[in-house]
């Protein structure tokens, strides 16, 4: 496995893989040795990555920590944060993707995507990232992920993002919205499908927002179900890169760019 993760990132100008944690891992547990399992996601991630993806420029970065999905059993992981790089690096936008422990529930995981945050907030000098525009994106169960690290009931303060985007909602296939949002919610940009089964709990967690009066731009589409912001030819809402550049455009998020 080993070999096939450092052969995908050969080649590539400005990418960085480094592992999550320094030194001892927290409830660690060795799973067997990681592998692509039948649908081409990586299974039995015991020892959690990051793979960064910086753009050339001399300017500081907004950077977009991404977390794939896979029902917290397996990540898709490269299907999702590289080709989002492909088209965010242009436009002077790093994305970082989080290879996550899997198997091991939600607890775990957030346990890795908020020492990914520190991570990035801890080296963003070194890799010319804006410190006040780090944000994290999900889908399926890495939106679950980004909305509990956005959520007030998620305290850490150095784990906290400056801005969240869910991209297909999933809470275990339950329609109504946990997590406790606040006036210290950063702003959402949110996208998904109406015929996707988590269509329920995106509504929950728009209500939620709006109540507590975060910013935030909603965008549905009509098609696509649970896949419809993979970044693929034909998918129905893969452009949510083009519209999230004008986003972080219009908040100063990305500037004179």
């Amino acid at each position: 496995m080993s070999q096939w993760w450092t052969g995908m990132a050969k080649g590539n100008r400005g990418i960085e893989r480094l592992p999550v944690w320094q030194g001892k891992i927290p409830d660690y547990e060795y799973s067997g040795p990681e592998y692509i399992n039948s649908i081409a996601r990586i299974d039995r991630i015991s020892e959690p990555e990051l793979e960064v993806f910086l753009p050339r420029q001399s300017k500081k970065s907004p950077v977009v920590i991404f977390f794939p999905g896979g029902g917290l059993s397996y990540t898709g992981f490269i299907r999702n944060a590289r080709e989002a790089a492909e088209l965010l690096r242009p436009y002077g936008v790093a994305v970082i993707g989080v290879k996550y422990r899997v198997k091991r529930g939600l607890d775990v995981a957030l346990e890795d995507a908020k020492q990914a945050v520190r991570t990035v907030r801890e080296r963003a000098f070194e890799w010319n990232i804006d410190e006040n525009a780090i944000g994290v994106a999900g889908q399926s169960a890495g939106a679950l992920i980004v909305l509990k690290l956005a959520s007030a009931d998620c305290p850490d303060t150095s784990s906290r993002p400056d801005y969240v985007i869910p991209l297909t909602s999933w809470y275990y296939g339950k329609q109504k919205c946990p997590f406790r949002f606040d006036a210290e919610t950063p702003p959402f940009f949110m996208r998904h499908a109406t015929n996707d089964s988590g269509y329920g709990l995106a509504l929950s967690v728009r209500e939620k927002l709006l109540e507590a009066g975060v910013s935030l731009d909603w965008k549905t589409v009509d098609d696509g179900g649970h896949g419809a912001f993979e970044i693929t030819v034909d998918g129905y809402g893969h452009n949510w890169t083009a519209e999230l550049v004008e986003w972080m455009r219009k908040n100063e998020i990305l500037k004179n760019r």
